[in-house]
This record gives structure tokens, sequence and C-alpha cells, in this order.
């Protein structure tokens, strides 16, 4: 049954008004950056380093790092030696070989890690046995010495990214002994084969040693917990957090993406005569039936409760906001302006992470001076329409710092209400109309809408009116300035065909 006209327009407003409504999510602009890491040295700490450069940088690395990674790399080759490797079916090393990589193997990291200047080491809490909490989660993961730290109480197993299988000795004879668990963070295949050999791990009765996991994902600089990555959670088994916690005013070891590079991280920290450290392990976490049943819940739970441990703030940045991180630069915009909280950006408009890239192509060809941030000015060029009082008002609907729009305010001011309004028939039938000049339901000739060059060219001569709305749904700007156009008018309430839109779009 078709709807009346006063039924019709009140469904507009409706969406009008829901759109308006939207935006309640945290935006771009007050998200802190946790992935860049910062170091401010004063002129004595450059002094230090200057002088450290000299003595205790060549001291340290050749008469203590080189040589106990020398010993480790034994240590790892006598403890596979003439063991059979089956990499489809791999063996916790049993007997010997593990009391050799157990005992004499720590014993090599601790000296190691005094070779980077941690000379005494705090504990908190202690480690739980293996049959109690199989599963070890680090949080913070903030620097590449963390699995070396972790290391000093049980050489665990270690799930790692696929990339490092090829890294020298790391990838070969290191993770032989060790038996890491490689995933591929972008397959899901890979990521269902880590998850079952984890379980199987963990349900061996204390044979296997932890393993250990990194549920942010990637680096930080301590500034916020990431939000965690539920497949460790969704094998339901007890899990035990350990926290690693820096001390000294520069933490140099502190490492993340978008910083400085790792040798300088390792340089840096090598040159630093003493480093403080403590570690604490947390209470081993038992999931309640609910959260066996929600893993983002028992994830998200075990993350408050690290938080708690720390006083470090969560975030809504996860992994993915580092990957449009990147993407933003590689635009030639700020790292900071791919920073959209995408666990709840995902979870609120319901679009993964490559259509973010693609929008965020979009607003990186709006940004005319590359600071991240969209003014009105940059906007309309990109469109190339005019600014007027339906063009404000558009533009005003983005959740606004100052008098410009972040990527975030531009995502969600965008996807929000478009979406609604994409899968209401009504609007887009009138917004058709409003090109269909003869009114035949066909779009041809001058009727086609000519899209301004940054708009994805349209290759067909005639549109019917699923074809617009396909076209629509790629160039979602032109929706939202065609509400804005009319949703202050009485124009739905009595006119067969709206005016258009915006003449520069025919």
């Amino acid at each position: 049954m078709s709807r009346s006209r006063t039924e019709e327009a009140e469904a507009y407003e409706r969406l009008v008004g829901a759109s308006k409504s939207y935006g309640s999510t945290e935006t771009g602009d007050r998200l802190v950056d946790p992935f860049t890491p910062s170091m401010s040295f004063t002129a004595w700490e450059y002094l230090k380093v200057a002088v450290n450069t000299l003595w205790l940088f060549p001291l340290r690395l050749f008469l203590i790092v080189l040589p106990t990674v020398v010993m480790g790399c034994l240590v790892c080759l006598f403890s596979i030696l003439f063991l059979r490797f089956d990499e489809n079916n791999p063996q916790p090393l049993m007997g010997w070989r593990k009391c050799l990589l157990q005992t004499i193997g720590r014993k090599v990291d601790r000296l190691f890690l005094l070779g980077f200047g941690f000379h005494w080491i705090k504990t908190k809490g202690r480690m739980a046995d293996t049959r109690e909490s199989p599963i070890l989660l680090v949080a913070p993961h903030s620097s590449m010495l963390d699995m070396f730290i972790i290391g000093l109480y049980q050489v665990p197993t270690y799930v790692s990214r696929l990339e490092n299988r090829g890294v020298p000795l790391f990838g070969t004879l290191i993770t032989r002994a060790l038996n890491t668990i490689y995933v591929s963070r972008e397959e899901d295949d890979s990521r269902q084969r880590a998850m079952e050999e984890i379980k199987r791990r963990a349900n061996s009765g204390g044979q296997w040693p932890k393993v250990l996991i990194f549920p942010e994902g990637t680096t930080t600089n301590t500034k916020r917990l990431l939000t965690f990555k539920k497949g460790s959670f969704t094998l339901n088994l007890p899990v035990q957090a350990a926290v690693i916690k820096f001390k000294n005013r520069i933490n140099p070891m502190v490492w993340g993406d978008n910083g400085h590079s790792l040798i300088a991280s390792l340089f840096l920290t090598l040159c630093q005569f003493h480093n403080s450290l403590e570690v604490e392990f947390l209470p081993v976490y038992y999931p309640s039936e609910e959260e066996k049943a929600d893993a983002v819940l028992f994830a998200e739970n075990v993350r408050q409760q690290v938080s708690s441990a720390t006083g470090i703030p969560t975030t809504d940045c996860s992994f993915e906001d580092l990957l449009l991180g990147r993407s933003a630069k590689k635009l030639g915009i700020p790292f900071s302006s791919g920073l959209t909280g995408y666990s709840k950006a995902r979870r609120e408009l319901g679009v993964g992470l490559d259509e973010m890239k693609k929008h965020l192509k979009r607003f990186a060809a709006m940004d005319s001076n590359k600071d991240g941030l969209v003014c009105e000015e940059d906007m309309a060029g990109f469109l190339q329409v005019p600014i007027d009082p339906s063009f404000h008002s558009f533009f005003s609907s983005f959740k606004q710092t100052s008098s410009s729009v972040s990527f975030s305010n531009y995502l969600h001011g965008l996807l929000g209400p478009t979406q609604t309004l994409l899968e209401d028939e009504y609007f887009m039938k009138k917004m058709f109309e409003s090109f269909d000049a003869d009114g035949d339901g066909v779009l041809s000739g001058d009727e086609v809408p000519k899209l301004p060059a940054p708009f994805k060219a349209n290759k067909k001569d005639q549109l019917d009116f699923e074809d617009f709305k396909l076209l629509m749904s790629e160039n979602l700007e032109l929706v939202l300035l065609f509400r804005h156009c009319h949703s202050q008018s009485d124009a739905w309430a009595g006119v067969d065909t709206p005016p258009l839109m915006v003449p520069a779009l025919q």
C-alpha cells in the first residue's frame, strides 16, 4: 500500500531529525594519538647521549648484547639439535631440551637485558602456573624488548605476525626452538588456524609453556590502551595480564610505528646508563558465563582490569586506526588525521576499513592545505558548488571543531544520515525526479548528472532509478547536500517535482 502525501512528508521529517541528531561518537579531534611516541631531551641529556655514545654504547653492544645474541642462538640450536620438526604438527620441547631452553635461556635473556641498562627489575605479583592460566597477555605493548622481559620469568610460546617469519635467525632458528605461532592479520583463515593452535597448546595440561599474546596487536606510546582484539578471548580460558612499566623520565625503548625508528630506539636505550623497569602480574581473570558467550565483553573487561591497575585510560582506537594513519600520511595529511576510534566507528556506522580508507582519500582531496582539517571553502571547492545558505546548512551538519571539520567529523556526519536516506525509497525517488526533467523515468542527455571532477565518472549515457541510486551511493555528499536544500522548505508537502539541488550538478 502506498503512503499518503502527509505520511511521506512526516517520514521524511523523521529522517531529517534523525540525521541531525546523529554524531554522538567520540570525535577524531578529541582522540589522543596512542601510536606516536615522543621524547623531549634537555641540553644536559643530549650531552649525556653524546658522551655515552663514545664509551657506553660500544661497551654494551660488543661486550654484552652481541655476545648474548650469539649465546641465545646457541641455546636454541642445542635445544632442537637432532630433533625432527613437523611444521604441521609441532610438539613441545621435553626433558633436557626444555630444561636447557627454560633455565640457560632465561639466564642469557637476563644478561641481554643487562646490556640495555636494566640493572635491576622490580616484580609485583606472580606469574600464574601454566595449568592455571595458559594465556599471558601483555598490555600496553610498547617496546620490542617486551618479549625478552617476559622471557625472564618463562620462555613462552610467541604469537607473531607472519612477516616476522622471514627475519634472519629470528624467523628460522629461534622460532623453531620456541615453536612460534604465526598469523596473518589480513587473512581470516590464518587467524582461525592460529586460534586452533593456541587452543591445542592451552589445553595440553602444562606440556606447552604459556602462550604470550599482545592483545592490542601493535606497539603504542602507553598513553592509551587500544581496543583488545577478541581472538584469544574466544577460547573461554582464564587469562593473566602482565604490565611492563618503563619508569625513566625519558624511555627511548618505547617505540611506535609513527615515531623514531627502531634502530634509534635501541641506540638511545643503549646510551642511557640506567633504565628503570617494573613488571606487574595481575590476578588471573576467570571469564563468567556471560563473558564466555561474548568475547568482546570478555576482552573489554580484561582491558578495564589493566586500565585500573595502571591508570592508563582506554581509547576507541585500535590497530585499524594505525592503518588509517599510515594511509593519511601517504595522502599527504598528518598521521593523526586518520584516527577515528575505529572500533566504535565501525560499530556505530557499520563500515569496515576499506570503506573508511575510500572516504579518507576523498577527505584528503578536499584538504587544500594538508593540515588534516577541511574548511567550508575546501569542501565547496571540492564539490564545485557555491557557498549559499543550503550549502552552509550542509557544512554545519558536520560536528565541527572551530570552523573546520576533521576526518572523524566528516565520516560520522556523512555516513550517519546518508545510510538512512539511501534506504528511503521516497527520498531517493524525489531526488531522482529532480533530475528527470521530462518525467520519463530515465535520465538521458542533459538530465544525467555531470558530476564534478572529484567524483567517480558515470560511464552510462542513460540512468534508470537503480543506476541513479548506485551512483549516489558512491557520492554521498550529493545525497546529504540535496537533503539540506529541501529540509527547511515545504516542497515535500505539495510539490511533485522539487527544484534542482544545485544548478552546477546538471
